[in-house]
């Protein structure tokens, strides 16, 4: 009954806006992700398949989750995506909330990242490095890190 007082044509026109707000919120972040869905707009209605460049796409779907967000983590044929679909009760505040929040994601994995594999055996303030991996300051590759006090233990294997 629901859909039927919005209409079919109704109904497509809206997911397809939705799933292309989505997709140019997605495309901003290329370069943490690859979109797996056409880039063509008339080959999606409301399904949108991303893969996370940086970690597995089951670290990101399980981070998504706890977030508040229902998508799919795909692991069928090998595909290792995540997919999001969008439903004609959606708002765009919604996925702008998603864009946010995916981003976040990424970015908090790569800071996590950084801790483990480029900080031992050093301790680092905390504060300090969330500026460095901030996206608006210095590449990853400019970042000059120096150690505020040494640790006693050694380098694990």
């Amino acid at each position: 009954e629901f859909h039927d007082k919005i209409g079919k044509t109704n109904i497509e026109s809206r997911l397809r806006t939705l799933n292309q707000y989505l997709f140019d919120g997605l495309s901003e972040m290329n370069s943490k992700l690859d979109i797996l869905s056409p880039v063509e707009k008339e080959s999606r209605i409301s399904l949108l398949s991303f893969r996370p460049k940086n970690m597995s796409y089951q670290t990101c779907g399980n981070a998504l989750g706890k977030a508040g967000f229902r998508i799919r983590q795909v692991p069928e044929g090998g595909v290792n995506a995540i997919r999001v679909s969008t439903h004609v009760y959606n708002t765009k505040d919604e996925l702008d909330a998603f864009v946010v929040a995916l981003k976040q994601i990424l970015t908090w994995v790569s800071f996590s990242s950084l801790q483990q594999l480029f900080l031992w055996p050093h301790e680092y303030e905390t504060e300090q490095l969330q500026q460095w991996v901030a996206p608006a300051n210095l590449p990853h590759t400019e970042i000059e890190l120096r150690p505020l006090k040494s640790r006693s233990r050694p380098i694990p294997p």
